[in-house]
Parts: structure tokens; C-alpha cells; sequence
């Protein structure tokens, strides 16, 4: 496997680090959370509810005064954890997977009084496009991202393109102003499917600033799989035949806590050869955007959401529930008191389609709507509990309609099985 000796480079240079925090005052901040989905198993004649569980752990571990750790890792039961209830075995040996989903060694260094470095060595997903994570560390702000992003289940939120590999990351933070430049360097197996291609050179730049009424984070990098057999056949060290562009920009207008407009767009794995060939499917099946104008009055907030994402995406969110386009109309108030606590009370209707943004240029209603127009509302609820927040949430799983088919099974609501309940807790350590 050749990212072995890349594995333990990374191990070594932890390694060498650690020993540090015996001569210096050690600090630890992070946070913890889990997330349960309750819902109902048609097994035919009888039904059982159904439970799934996400946990997810994040930290940062300050070596010395300018040296630090940061690990985040989370687990999804891939099984119901209901279903062996009846047997010996109920909440034990439970089928999950563990994702590892960074670990990254930090040195912050002065430069003058002007400007502050960080250098970074990194495993797993790093910073990711599409989440304000970056613009969360090097600037202090609080979360702008889209709510319709959110999961529950870590720090970044629902990611739209991972910056995810093995690698280094050089970011210049200027103090005079709110302006972070960084550059990347990370290796990866995406896109090697290949026989003879074995893994995937990565670059990226980043710019992000961070002033009262504007806010933006801009990335974007190449991918270029690195092949091991030339065209004729031979054995070579290395060879590039073609590279994946991807871009990603994030950007907020006016105040996050008032009258704003909220834009995420770009581009993921476009892929590029030596002889450009243009194709358009191509382009618009990479496509991603979200545009959210943002309304204040009072307490409430009101958001009007159209968007296109990788399916993926969808699939982590807690409200698209595997739709990739469509449009979303979001209220909520987080003005609002309990015995003196805090809580925040809202909900989403969201219609879209199955289809993704192609199908939308074929002129064809019947083609448009091949997959259904889903509708699916949610309400939602959080407020702080001892030392973190609690949230619940009550889904309505996605009703499809469609107008063009001529089956009546099209329009069959199975109302047992259309609500999905998620309650989940996160704090800080």
C-alpha cells in the first residue's frame, strides 16, 4: 500500500511533538455529541421501531504555548440497534463504522506584528469546502453556513467537497485585517480508478476574509492521479493524463444575525486532459450552489433556500433527506424563554427533486419529473441542558408525487411508516 511510509511519516512527526507536553503547561478544549434517529420497521405483518445512533468526539490539544493537536472522530451504527431485541445479543456486537475524521499537528508562529503563520500536518478531512469551519478558527466568528447543512454529527456539518487525504498546509493570518491566504499540499485516493493509476496528487488555495458585513472563503485545487503505465504500455515512474478541477466559494453579505444574503456555489472533480474536450453534462452534474436570501424581524428568522448539492451531501443532511435539488422555506425563533432558559423553535418545507440539475435543460416536464416531486416539512426544537444544547427534530419523510404517472401506488401514503424522530445532545468538554 503506498500510503504506508506516508502514514508513519505523519505518526513520527506526532511523535516528536508529544514529548513537549512534559515540559509545558498542557490545555484541552473540545466537544462531544450523539445523535439518535427513532423510526418505524415495516417487517410486514408487524412493525418495530427502529433506532440508529451517531456519536462523534472533536479536540484540541495545546502541546506547548504555540503547538497544537486537533483529532475529531465519530461512529454510525450501519445496523438498527432494535433489531436483535429479541435475542441474547440486543446492544451488543452492533455493526458501525469508525471514521477518523482528522488528525492534524498545528505550529502557530509570529511573523512581526503584523501577520501569524500556521503550518499544519494533516490526516483525514481538513477544512473542507463547503463547511465555515476554517472561517470559525481563523477568525473567531460564529456559524454561517446554511441550517439546511446541518447534521449533528461533527464540527464541519454536512460537507459539499472534502479536502481529505494525507498532507501539509501553510496559512498566512494578517492582524492588521480580517485576511487569511493558505496553500495545501495532499495526497489521496480519489479518482484512481484506474487499473494503473495507484493515487492522487492533490494542491489548493485558499483566500478567506472576515469584516462586519462581508464575509467570503474562497478555494479551489487540482487532482491529478498518478498512473504507473504509459501509453505503450511500459512501466513508468509516474505519469498525469488528465487532472480534476475543483472549486468551492463561500460567501455571506450583511450581518449573520440580520438582513443577509447567503451564497455557496462550485465546482467538484471536472475533469480536464491535455486536449479539452468540453462537456456540458459534465460541468452541470459537478455543479453545486446554495442561495440563501436571510430575513430578520424580531426574533425571528426566515430564510429562502434554493439548491443543487452532490448527493452525498444530501444524504448527511438532517433535512434533504437524499434530495440533491430544490428549494426550502425555513422559520425559526431562538428569542424565546422557558423558566428562564433559552430555546429555539423552528422548522422547513422542503420541495425538490429527484433529479439532479441536468434533467432541468432537457425541456422534457415528463423527463424533469421522472423521479417525483418530493415534499417533506420539519419542526424542530433545541435548548441549552446542563452543559450543552439539546435538539429534537420530527421529520416527514419525503411524499413523492407524480403528475405523469399512471399508477395509483404513485400516490400511497404508508402514514405508519412517514414520521422519522432525531433528538440528540452536544457539549462542550
Amino acid at each position: 500500500m503506498h500510503k504506508k511510509p506516508l502514514i508513519s511519516a505523519f505518526v513520527c512527526c506526532m511523535a516528536l511533538a508529544v514529548p513537549h507536553a512534559a515540559r509545558a503547561e498542557s490545555f484541552f478544549s473540545g466537544s462531544a455529541g450523539v445523535r439518535s434517529d427513532i423510526y418505524i420497521i415495516d417487517g410486514g405483518e408487524k412493525k418495530w421501531p427502529g433506532v440508529n445512533l451517531n456519536l462523534f468526539f472533536a479536540g484540541q490539544f495545546s502541546l506547548l504555548d504555540n503547538v497544537f493537536i486537533r483529532t475529531e472522530v465519530s461512529l454510525r451504527t450501519t445496523e438498527n440497534v432494535t433489531s436483535r431485541a429479541n435475542t441474547r445479543a440486543f446492544l451488543k456486537n452492533i455493526p458501525a463504522e469508525f471514521n477518523f475524521d482528522e488528525l492534524s499537528l498545528l505550529w502557530r508562529q509570529p511573523l512581526g506584528k503584523d501577520a501569524v503563520n500556521y503550518l499544519s500536518v494533516f490526516m483525514g478531512t481538513y477544512e473542507p469546502t463547503g463547511s465555515d469551519i476554517f472561517l470559525q478558527r481563523q477568525f473567531g466568528i460564529r456559524p454561517i453556513s446554511s441550517k439546511l447543512m446541518e447534521n449533528h454529527l461533527g464540527l464541519s456539518g454536512s460537507i459539499i467537497y472534502p479536502l481529505q487525504g494525507i498532507g501539509v498546509g501553510d496559512v498566512l493570518h494578517f492582524v492588521s485585517h480580517p485576511i487569511a491566504t493558505g496553500l495545501y499540499l495532499y495526497v489521496n485516493s480519489e479518482n484512481t480508478e484506474d487499473p494503473d493509476t495507484y493515487v492522487s496528487l492533490n494542491t489548493a488555495f485558499r483566500f478567506a476574509c472576515a469584516y462586519p458585513h462581508f464575509t467570503f472563503d474562497l478555494s479551489a485545487g487540482l487532482g491529478m492521479p498518478i498512473g504507473k503505465v504509459d501509453a505503450g504500455g511500459e512501466d513508468v515512474f509516474a505519469i498525469i493524463r488528465y487532472v480534476y478541477l475543483h472549486s468551492g466559494m463561500t460567501m455571506l453579505i450583511g450581518n449573520a444575525q440580520g438582513h443577509s444574503m447567503f451564497i455557496q456555489a462550485g465546482i467538484s472533480n471536472v475533469k480536464f486532459k491535455r486536449k479539452p474536450e468540453f462537456d456540458s453534462d459534465t460541468i452541470k452534474d459537478s455543479l453545486w450552489v446554495i442561495l440563501e436570501p436571510r430575513f430578520r424581524i424580531g426574533g425571528t428568522h426566515l430564510h429562502f433556500t434554493l439548491f443543487n448539492l452532490p448527493i452525498d451531501t444530501a444524504n448527511n443532511s438532517l433535512y434533504l433527506t437524499g434530495t440533491p435539488l430544490g428549494f426550502n422555506v425555513g422559520i425559526y425563533n431562538d428569542n424565546l424563554y422557558a423558566r428562564s432558559k433559552q430555546i429555539t423553535i423552528g422548522g422547513n418545507l422542503t420541495v425538490a427533486l429527484k433529479n439532479n440539475l441536468s434533467e432541468l435543460f432537457t425541456g422534457s416536464p415528463e423527463k424533469i419529473l421522472s423521479g417525483g416531486l418530493s415534499i417533506a416539512p420539519t419542526v424542530y426544537f433545541s435548548t441549552h441542558l446542563f452543559t450543552g444544547e439539546f435538539n429534537a427534530m420530527l421529520r416527514v419523510e419525503p411524499v413523492v408525487i407524480n403528475p405523469f404517472s399512471t399508477t395509483a401506488s404513485s400516490y400511497y401514503i404508508d402514514w405508519e411508516n412517514l414520521f422519522r424522530l432525531s433528538i440528540g445532545y452536544k457539549t462542550a468538554l
